[in-house]
């Protein structure tokens, strides 16, 4: 008996636990599960060749993703069966894009990467509901991901951190290798070695990279230090907390983010009940949070999504029913789905 076959048994085991709550057979999900974290472990050979290094550092990523998703699956009220499930898996980039690593560890011979993902387990099921039924495999989210098309500057320091900081980010997973297709953005880099800080006893380098896309517009501004005894080891740092910052914003700006605006809000609780609704009823949305409230009295709601579109949001939520009457979509604009509450 494989190791993996008893680690999908204690899978299924406690998945079938936390499919109680929601009922036998039924498709309607808890909040909670809209986006589900699960972890996946993966692992790769060292590679002797520099040049491949990054190769097996990704392959490890990929192969994480992959056995988180596989938990997911295994979770599901019917998981799919096993030439699906292996047609599933070799997509497992695509439905796994929202991500983060736990640890990486590197012994010399082998590379072990530990990742926690944020699945939408309703869609996944439906996808998979929907496969099964048809004898396909279900389509995959499409991939958001831009392209890293150049990375680099002339000053101070800005040449000796492009490469390791090109390897960072694509090492992240949220970048994309030149020659894929995707929309592309170029990363403008400025850094300075300061030496040694008086009175600290620490060597300090300090570092700004702007990332702009095809447009030449910005997308991110970050800017960082890195500490450490000397100079090399600044740069080391600086090269983390660079790739760190802008992983992390890029991420947010792949997640949807959508706003409702309800005109004509009215009480405080018709507008808890509409979060309510939108947080806990439709499919895809992770998060709905008040942001504001206009002059005219419309109350802004920001909606946190994975890979979920104005236009769908729009469509899954017109004619919704609330205690105050249904809901109609009023006009729809990019990122923004204005609505009313009609008696």
């Amino acid at each position: 008996m494989s190791a993996g076959f008893l680690k999908r048994q204690v899978r299924v085991a406690t998945g079938r636990l936390s499919w109680l709550a929601v009922g036998l057979g039924s498709l309607l999900f808890t909040t909670a599960a809209l986006a589900a974290p699960y972890q996946g472990e993966g692992f790769a050979p060292v590679e002797k060749d520099p040049s491949k290094a990054l190769t097996a550092q990704r392959t490890a990523m990929l192969r994480a993703r992959a056995d988180a998703l596989d938990a997911a699956l295994d979770e599901l009220p019917s998981p799919p069966a096993t030439a699906l499930r292996d047609r599933l898996l070799k997509q497992a980039g695509a439905w796994t894009q929202s991500y983060r690593v736990l640890e990486q560890k590197d012994d010399g011979a082998t590379i072990r990467v530990m990742v926690e993902v944020e699945i939408d387990v309703p869609r996944l099921a439906k996808a998979v509901a929907t496969a099964s039924g048809a004898g396909e495999t279900p389509a995959a989210p499409s991939e958001t991901r831009p392209v890293l098309a150049s990375i680099g500057g002339a000053e101070g320091c800005a040449p000796a951190i492009a490469g390791p900081l090109t390897s960072a980010l694509l090492a992240s997973g949220v970048m994309l290798q030149p020659g894929q297709a995707g929309a592309s953005v170029r990363v403008e880099l400025r850094c300075r070695l300061r030496g040694r800080v008086p009175y600290a006893g620490v060597h300090a380098a300090e570092g700004v990279a702007i990332v702009r896309d095809d447009q030449d517009q910005v997308l991110v501004a970050h800017n960082a230090s890195g500490f450490a005894p000397a100079d090399a080891g600044a740069l080391e740092a600086l090269v983390r907390d660079l790739s760190a910052g802008i992983t992390r914003a890029l991420a947010e700006r792949q997640s949807d983010r959508i706003t409702v605006v309800l005109e004509g809000s009215g009480p405080a609780e018709r507008v808890r009940r509409l979060e309510r609704m939108l947080r806990d009823s439709v499919v895809g949305v992770q998060s709905a949070t008040l942001t504001g409230v206009a002059a005219d009295g419309a109350a802004r709601i920001g909606i946190q999504s994975q890979a979920l579109t104005a236009e769908q949001l729009a469509a899954r939520i017109d004619g919704r029913q609330l205690p105050s009457g249904s809901l109609h979509v009023v006009t729809l604009e990019p990122g923004v789905v204005r609505v009313r509450l009609q008696p």
